[in-house]
């Protein structure tokens, strides 16, 4: 039974008229089937509709009052102390 590895390697590519052409040496037969990865090197940021959730950071604002919510946290922590300790039966 043969099996089959996988290589992963990560190198530096361009990008021009629709082709992506690497900028280092690729040691693969022809033919190659390969999985690619873009990262855009550029640093920039994605489109709005490549990145859904980004739309909706800060959203919640001002529906939470965060200082009552920590109040609540802790009063509910003092309450856990406050409960009887359960007892089992031998």
């Amino acid at each position: 039974m043969r099996k089959e590895v996988m290589c992963v390697k990560t190198i530096k590519a361009r990008y021009h008229n629709g082709v992506i052409e690497p900028l280092e040496q690729v040691h693969l037969p022809d033919d190659s089937d390969l999985v690619i990865t873009i990262v855009d090197a550029r640093g920039t940021t994605a489109p709005a509709d490549e990145a859904p959730f980004s739309s909706l950071a800060g959203a919640w604002v001002g529906l939470v009052d965060c200082d009552q919510f920590l109040r609540d946290v802790y009063a509910s922590r003092s309450q856990l102390s406050e409960r009887p300790v359960a007892e089992l039966e031998p």
